[in-house]
């Protein structure tokens, strides 16, 4: 702030505090007969002399954040003090209304003499980056009596809307913008200005990072669905999409009729159940995220199997890929592919069968998070199909490549030989032993022919299994992938993008196709977010670039 700014500033604040002592005198029963409208003239003047710093300081490029809390003070002395003062019925305000009055008037006096102390120093981010430059999380958050926590972090207590700004500029916050909040009452501004501090501090005070976050008020019965941008020029967006989560289509159908469509209109190769039934909301989630995918895409889907299944435990997760990797053999006695981990908490893609197994976390309560923006506004459920999607449009090629390699053909042309056998065995053991000489030996000599035919076959399906699996050890040691993870990695790194979620992150040494998959659902589900983190990026999924 200019020194004529901080001047005003001054002013400002010794007319709050004459107003308080006004407010006092009043509330306590000793003010003279003009003391109510010395009160009102005086809120008037302090009003008048805040909206005209407000818009000096708004006018200027480098006070953001003092802008917004002089607009805070602002706002909460109008809605606290202003309204009462001057009530629509005219009368005097009652004796509990003065006294509440001079404890806001109070409150935002605190508020203006921490912000005109400009000596200290703002507390900066951490200095060293953990993670990505840009990055996004989902992160859920509880509001309930006068305290605010963040996930299983510590409840911490709120402070006024004011102070929470003020906060936040002790934390390196520079500026902070409020998007889709005009209707937003400053009760909710403050509720999401503490959260976001605390989201900050949980995020090692790091800029360059975009949380979704619900913010659970269980005293008001409501949830504030909300995106905090902490932008790497230390501005940060608080913007609010909506109190509640609208379906984009709903249908009112049966689970049965759900499926049906599910299956008609992507041409899966089923729905089922494993362990765990299908809700009728849960399938109304599936069809609307799937919606979202690209015609280009949706062929991904033809012949796909959607399972529901329940979370299976540590001990169920290790015991079942145990057995699994035990019994993997074919009738011809060769390898098979090895069986991946369905470890995943939420949902997993599983190439070899062409399956989606949907398990419990892929579903879970509206306050564990959510996607999209506005109208867009969807469950955090889009988000795990839509990565699971991905997995399949990144293998796309790779499983044509694979299946190409499959024994399909052989083993029909197998059957067609070993029932050709049986017949012609069938045909010596019987009364075909009474029959002419030549006859018996042409079907004696046939049954030869067919077991080395049969032996050949056999032969050359274990050795399509042997190069299945080979392929698929290639894949998960990273030492070959599919052409469409190929490209995208060639263009990350060109465009020196890290894997912007914690999850990407985690798994990009071991499974970089888990970044694709991220950026793929990011793309669908929040492209505003994408297009912050890389707008070269955000065009290249735009214009279809890794599409093979």
């Amino acid at each position: 702030m200019t020194p004529e700014q901080l001047a005003a500033l001054e002013r400002i604040i010794q007319l709050l505090s004459r107003l308080v002592v006004d407010l006092n005198v009043v509330a306590e029963g000793m003010a003279s007969p003009g003391a109510v409208p010395e009160a009102r003239g005086r809120y008037a003047e302090l009003d008048a002399a805040l909206t005209t710093l407000v818009s000096s300081v708004e006018a200027s490029t480098d006070d953001g954040i003092e802008c917004a809390v002089l607009k805070a003070v602002r706002r909460m002395l109008a809605e606290g003090v202003g309204s009462r003062l001057t009530p629509s019925s005219g009368q005097a305000p009652a004796a509990p209304a003065w006294h509440a009055m001079e404890m806001a008037c109070r409150l935002e006096e605190k508020s203006l003499r921490r912000l005109f102390d400009v000596g200290g120093k703002p507390v900066l981010p951490a200095a060293e980056q953990v993670g990505p430059a840009k990055g996004m999380m989902h992160r859920t958050c509880l509001v309930a009596g006068n305290t605010v926590q963040v996930e299983d972090r510590k409840p911490v207590e709120l402070c006024e809307f004011s102070m929470s700004l003020l906060a936040l500029r002790e934390r390196g916050v520079k500026r902070v913008f409020f998007d889709n909040a005009a209707t937003v009452p400053a009760i909710e501004l403050k509720w999401l200005c503490n959260v976001a501090a605390e989201l900050f501090d949980a995020n090692y005070r790091q800029f360059g990072r975009v949380l979704n976050a619900p913010v659970a008020i269980p005293d008001a019965g409501k949830t504030l669905f909300t995106h905090f941008t902490f932008h790497v020029s230390c501005t940060l967006r608080i913007r609010w999409e909506e109190y509640q989560i609208r379906p984009t289509a709903t249908f009112g159908e049966t689970v049965e009729q759900l499926k049906a469509r599910l299956i008609q209109t992507f041409k899966l190769a089923g729905v089922r159940e494993d362990g765990r039934v299908w809700k009728a909301d849960e399938l109304v989630q599936l069809f609307n995220a799937l919606t979202k995918i690209p015609v280009a895409d949706q062929k991904v889907l033809r012949g796909c199997t959607v399972i529901r299944k329940p979370t299976p435990t540590a001990e169920q997760k290790k015991a079942a890929l145990a057995q699994a990797k035990a019994t993997a053999t074919t009738k011809v006695g060769a390898p098979v592919e090895e069986p991946e981990d369905e470890g995943d908490e939420s949902a997993h893609y599983n190439v070899y069968s062409h399956s989606i197994a949907m398990l419990d976390g892929c579903f879970p309560s509206e306050d564990f998070g959510f996607v999209g923006v506005g109208a867009a506004l969807a469950p955090y459920s889009h988000w795990v199909i839509i990565h699971e999607v991905g997995h399949a449009v990144e293998l796309r090629d790779w499983k044509l490549e694979y299946d190409k390699l499959g024994p399909a053909a052989l083993e029909a042309e197998l059957d067609d030989v070993q029932a050709r056998k049986k017949a012609a065995n069938a045909w010596l053991a019987g009364p075909g032993q009474s029959a002419p000489i030549p006859e018996y030996r042409t079907k004696s000599q046939e049954s030869i022919e067919l077991g080395k035919k049969e032996s050949e076959l056999l032969g050359k399906i274990g050795d399509c299994h042997i190069a299945q699996a080979k392929m698929g050890s290639s894949r998960r040691a990273n030492t070959s992938s599919s052409a469409c993870l190929r490209l995208f990695t060639t263009k990350v790194k060109a465009l020196h993008v890290d894997p912007f979620t914690p999850y990407a992150y985690d798994k990009w040494a071991t499974k970089p196709g888990e970044f694709f998959a991220e950026a793929y659902t990011m793309y669908l589900n929040e492209p505003h977010i994408l297009a912050y983190i890389s707008a070269d990026l955000f065009a290249w999924f735009e214009e279809g670039r890794y599409r093979v």
